[in-house]
Formats: C-alpha cells, structure tokens, sequence
C-alpha cells in the first residue's frame, strides 16, 4: 500500500497537469419537454406489458394443455393474468394522455 501511495505521488509530481480536474461542460439536458418524458413512459410500460401478457399467454397456454386438474386451474389463471396485462397495455395511452393533459 505504501509503494502504491509513492507512485502516486511521483506520477502527480512528474506531470503537474495530471493534478487538475478539466473544466466541467455545459448540463446536458436528456429530453426536451415533459411531453417526451411521458411518451418515453408510455413506450417502456407498453413494452412491459406486453412481454408479460407474452409470458403470462405462454405460461398458461402449457399449462393447460398440460391435462392435469391442478395444472390447467393455474394455465386459466395465468391466461386472466395475460387478459389483465393486456387490457393494461391498451389502457396505457389513454393513462398518459390523461397525464399529459393534467401536467403538461
């Protein structure tokens, strides 16, 4: 740890400019208005929930096909899980317009 602590002083002292930090850049802003925000917002919970409705469909569909009593009572619920994500996903543009009028 010592020898690591005496290169870094020598390699500070060698080259003095290595000492000072560059000089900060202007912010960058990532969006542009609240509008993107929320479009964004709207794309990822889109995306979301249609891979859980793909999953969920999936799931479901194998069990129950699968025959047995206990299994095929978890494929329905997971298929009514696929029906809610669903619903959820078409509901989703309607929720961020309703945000968007309400904020922006």
């Amino acid at each position: 740890m010592f020898v690591v602590g005496i290169a870094v002083a020598a390699t500070v002292s060698a080259v003095p400019e290595a000492a000072y930090a560059a000089e900060p850049h202007a912010a960058v802003v990532a969006v542009e208005s609240i509008d993107q925000v929320l479009n964004n917002m709207r794309a990822w919970l889109m995306g979301l929930l249609g891979a859980w409705v793909a999953l969920c469909a999936t799931v479901g569909w194998f069990r129950y096909t699968s025959g047995e009593s206990d299994e095929v009572e978890r494929g329905k619920r997971s298929l009514r899980y696929a029906g809610l994500g669903f619903i959820g996903a078409m509901l989703t543009p309607l929720i961020i317009k309703v945000l968007t009028a309400w904020v922006a």
